[in-house]
């Protein structure tokens, strides 16, 4: 084995390694956004160096003779709140790459062995993404995906840091503040499944008549009241109704009858505001350069503010637009438009 051949190989592609991780970082996060799918944690990536190949190497008496049998050179780690989203990942990767190799850790533990796993995919590109030259010189190109949730995330962490990968590598007097941790984490993904599914039959089971006049705004509630009240192309794909709620508490429309009866008085004034903004928004390039692009695509469409940059244009009708952009400004660092 030659290190420094290996070394020079490893350089002289460094570079390109370097670009084809950052085009699949591209890639990844416009796949996450049009599947809607939020990540635990921002996206985590490297190309391994030199030094860390060579301590592998070394480590494990590996014998490589070519920088591009590695099979982790490159790789990402996508790490994803709940369970479910780990399904829809799977598939997003199965439908956008070639899988070279897949393997769930936790079909391979044995009961000595603690439960926390994660499901590594070798991969490439697909060739239709060949046909467009920033990807042709990354034909020969596989790296690596760790998927994993938050939960196995923190386990894995933990377990790395201590090197207690089996029963046998912890001391005995820790085995059960160890086991007992190793339970709650994966209890906690089991959990959260659970709440998930639970609060899915809640949404699809309730309707607005359900609740009382004079019953408390809640988040449910209050998307509901949102659904049923404003234009349906208004809607916006990351709305922040907590914070909308925190509004509505500050200017005490704090219940069901409230709510309704702060759009029922407002909401042509509203509407009014949203095709002005559109206007106004299309005719300004000044404008369209300080904004987010998104605007832009909703702008076309024909709308400029989400159900909640409807509702705060209400509060301001309501309570005075001075008072609101005051109270939105210290509260949310800006006017808040939606």
């Amino acid at each position: 084995m030659d290190i420094q051949n290996l070394e020079s190989q490893y350089k002289s592609a460094e570079l390109v390694y370097k670009q084809f991780l950052q085009e699949i970082l591209n890639q990844f996060t416009s796949l996450l956004k049009d599947e809607n799918i939020e990540l635990g944690f921002n996206l985590e990536s490297r190309v391994k160096t030199f030094d860390s190949i060579q301590g592998k190497m070394v480590r494990n008496g590996l014998e490589i003779e070519r920088i591009e049998d590695i099979n982790d050179l490159i790789g990402i780690r996508i790490i994803c709140l709940l369970k479910a989203d780990v399904i829809r990942v799977r598939k997003l990767i199965r439908d956008n790459f070639n899988i070279i190799r897949e393997e769930d850790t936790e079909e391979r533990l044995s009961e000595s062995e603690f439960g926390y796993s994660s499901i590594h995919y070798e991969v490439k590109i697909k060739s239709e993404w060949l046909h467009l030259p920033t990807f042709k010189r990354y034909e020969d190109l596989k790296f690596e995906i760790q998927l994993r949730t938050a939960s196995q995330h923190i386990w894995a962490a933990v377990s790395h840091k201590f090197q207690y990968k089996r029963e046998a590598d912890v001391p005995k007097p820790l085995k059960r503040s160890i086991n007992r941790i190793s339970a709650l984490l994966e209890t906690c993904d089991n959990e959260f499944e659970r709440i998930i599914n639970e609060r899915q039959i809640y949404v699809d089971s309730i309707e607005v008549s359900d609740y009382a006049d004079d019953a408390e705004l809640d988040v449910e509630m209050l998307q509901e009241i949102l659904k049923e009240y404003l234009p349906t192309k208004n809607k916006g794909g990351n709305e922040k109704y907590s914070d909308l709620l925190s509004d509505l508490h500050f200017f005490n429309v704090k219940t069901k009858s409230n709510f309704i009866e702060l759009i029922s008085n407002n909401i042509e004034q509203a509407i009014e505001s949203d095709t002005e903004n559109v206007k106004e928004y299309l005719a300004d390039e000044l404008m369209q350069a300080s904004f987010p692009s998104y605007y832009l695509e909703r702008a076309e469409s024909g709308v400029f503010f989400n159900h909640v940059g409807l509702i705060r244009e209400m509060l301001r009708t309501a309570f005075g637009d001075k008072e609101v952009s005051e109270y939105l400004r210290k509260r949310h660092g800006q006017s808040t438009l939606t």
